[in-house]
């Protein structure tokens, strides 16, 4: 049952924070995703997930393949994201967790997850 009002909680801020949530009904929203839809697997979304953390923290383009990143897909099974843990295998310290993301299904919408709180926030700048 946590886990359950867990989820809706997370789907309620995704919508919030695209700005559907809540919106005034005169105004039009649009959202807006890059690219076309992409494959519905772990594999894909992990990808995506690479791509966006290097984007959105200023990293070279290799560092995900230099440093070994791989995802871990939380067994939450969820109708509209796929909640990850983003993690480096060549690093020296006792944890290797980069962060926990909400990749959105099929789409190259990525944010953060907030495990302590069980909800999505923006992806922060590191």
């Amino acid at each position: 049952m946590i886990r359950l009002r867990a989820i809706l909680g997370a789907t309620m801020a995704l919508l919030a924070c695209a700005g559907i949530a809540g919106a005034d009904p005169a105004k039009t929203r649009h959202i807006h995703i890059e690219d076309a839809l992409i494959l519905d697997t772990e594999e894909a979304s992990c990808e995506v997930l690479k791509a966006a953390v290097v984007k959105q923290w200023h990293l070279p383009a290799d560092t995900p393949k230099k440093w070994q990143w791989y995802c871990e897909a939380d067994t939450i099974k969820h109708d509209y994201m796929r909640i990850m843990a983003l993690r480096a295998g060549k690093c020296e310290a006792y944890s290797c967790l980069l962060g926990w993301f909400a990749v959105m299904r099929q789409s190259t919408v990525v944010l953060q997850f907030d495990v302590g709180n069980l909800r999505v926030v923006p992806l922060d700048d590191q």
